[in-house]
């Protein structure tokens, strides 16, 4: 079949006004639709480069291409107290109780977690969760997403007092604080499991301090002690070796082997499926706009492009952009998407 040849001056306008008429469909259809009737030289290479750096496709379709960096941490806790998350869990409105979150504190070495109900996430709430925290110890680093009760001067003024440092997650990263994440569905499915098993008559809050008490006594599936005896060394129940007279500092010892063992696991894993990737000050890279909760249905999945302006980390970056008044904010690599500047208004 006979097809009609393109010299090089009119084929960037070819692509665009087809990929554009078809509704921006994907590379592959793009290269069926035009060598169908279509020849020119590198084709295939040339409608590819066109996809990949089109400026709406970036913005509005999923990124099904290689994902990017690596599984970090914020090093090691060695001690108890060394690390604390915060988060919050919502949507615990009804069950017999006015308040609709869980407040959560896990302590990085020992996993022991403390937990209370409240109707809201003020300052208020969190200097009250690292109240229950400083009744025990005075913890060293806070690590919390970017609530605004968390960022407010109320609550920094208050870490400031007690000369606790505070560190926030990457935007939009809920991996970056994967610890407190993990708990949290683990209390919200224990909770579930309490809820449903004969107590529908009794508030959720008043389940949540037996579900947060019978976590801290169990056994850690990583540290393989209960967090209960990590942190005080009372051991309601134990059974790494049998060893019901093993002593805590050696119990210590072991948990942290452990929790660097599980974490390198964990880090082959994810580092098997993402391609780590080196950013340079002044690249222009879009921006993961929200999260799939908050961001509307029909709003672009990504933002920008947007100028790095300086490289944290192997996997955070300050980027400059236009969020919510300030004109920076830190991202995780994986929010993150190359943006080609020849491409950026088809």
């Amino acid at each position: 079949m006979d097809k009609i040849f393109i010299p090089d001056p009119l084929i960037p306008k070819l692509i665009e006004k087809l990929h554009l008429n078809f509704g921006h469909i994907g590379a592959k259809k793009m290269l069926k639709l035009i060598s169908s009737s279509f020849y020119f030289q590198n084709m295939s290479q040339k409608i590819y480069e066109f996809i990949n750096n089109c400026h709406i496709c970036n913005t509005n379709k999923m990124n099904k291409r290689q994902k990017y960096g690596s599984l970090s941490q914020l090093g090691s806790a060695k001690e108890t107290f060394d690390i604390i998350s915060i988060d919050t869990v919502g949507g615990m409105s009804g069950y017999n109780s006015a308040k609709q979150y869980i407040h959560i504190a896990i302590d990085h070495f020992s996993r022991h977690l403390w937990t209370f109900a409240s109707k809201t996430q003020t300052a208020k709430d969190f200097i009250n969760l690292i109240k229950n925290v400083i009744q025990n110890s005075k913890p060293k680093l806070i690590l919390a997403d970017r609530y605004t009760g968390i960022k407010s001067n109320e609550f920094i003024n208050f870490l400031i007092k007690n000369d606790i440092k505070i560190m926030f997650i990457t935007v939009n990263c809920a991996q970056s604080n994967g610890m407190c994440e993990r708990v949290g569905q683990t209390i919200v499915t224990r909770l579930r499991c309490r809820l449903n098993d004969n107590n529908h008559n009794i508030c959720w809050p008043k389940l949540l301090t037996q579900v947060t008490d019978e976590y801290n006594k169990t056994p850690h599936s990583v540290t393989q002690f209960s967090p209960q005896f990590l942190l005080f060394g009372i051991k309601p129940f134990e059974t790494f070796n049998n060893g019901s007279d093993i002593t805590i500092d050696k119990a210590r010892k072991i948990a942290f082997e452990n929790s660097a063992k599980n974490h390198e696991i964990n880090k082959r894993y994810y580092d098997k499926s993402h391609t780590p990737l080196t950013l340079t000050v002044g690249q222009l890279v879009y921006v993961e706009n929200k999260n799939d909760i908050s961001r509307k249905k029909l709003e672009p999945l990504m933002i920008g492009p947007f100028k790095v302006i300086e490289k944290l980390s192997d996997i955070s970056y300050r980027i400059e952009c236009d969020k919510k008044g300030k004109n920076s904010d830190i991202f995780h690599i994986s929010k993150l998407r190359i943006c080609n500047p020849s491409h950026t208004s088809s």
